[in-house]
């Protein structure tokens, strides 16, 4: 198990391999993270709706000034820009907590995790 702290320094998008290297993942994300998905890249996912007790979770951790988030569940190959680039905004937005993202499935996952303001690689 291997932790990045989060800082200026934690990720950078400039840091992530070839613009055409492709990676399988399956990730929860909201509603403002899909946005940042260009839309070429979002007709070759499977994106769906989350209704499992970790997506209402989020959804109760989200600001009250915030509109209610779509929590959802993409799943498909993504350039690695692409997935760093989600990542970024995912801990941008505090209120989720930190970031896991789990190699031991595959594909891997990518979710929050209210505990940690981190990254946490398994």
């Amino acid at each position: 198990m291997g932790v990045v702290t989060w800082g200026a320094t934690a990720i950078s998008v400039s840091a992530s391999g070839q613009e055409g290297d492709v990676v399988m993942l399956r990730m929860r994300i909201d509603d403002g993270v899909r946005a940042g998905i260009p839309p070429v890249v979002q007709q070759n996912l499977t994106i769906e709706q989350d209704q499992s007790e970790a997506a209402k979770e989020l959804i109760r951790r989200a600001p009250p000034t915030r509109a209610v988030p779509v929590i959802m569940i993409i799943a498909g190959a993504m350039a690695i820009p692409v997935v760093l680039q989600m990542i970024k905004e995912l801990l941008r937005q505090t209120y989720y907590g930190g970031v896991i993202i789990d190699t031991r499935p595959q594909p891997p996952t990518v979710t929050s995790v209210r505990r940690y303001l981190q990254i946490w690689c398994l």
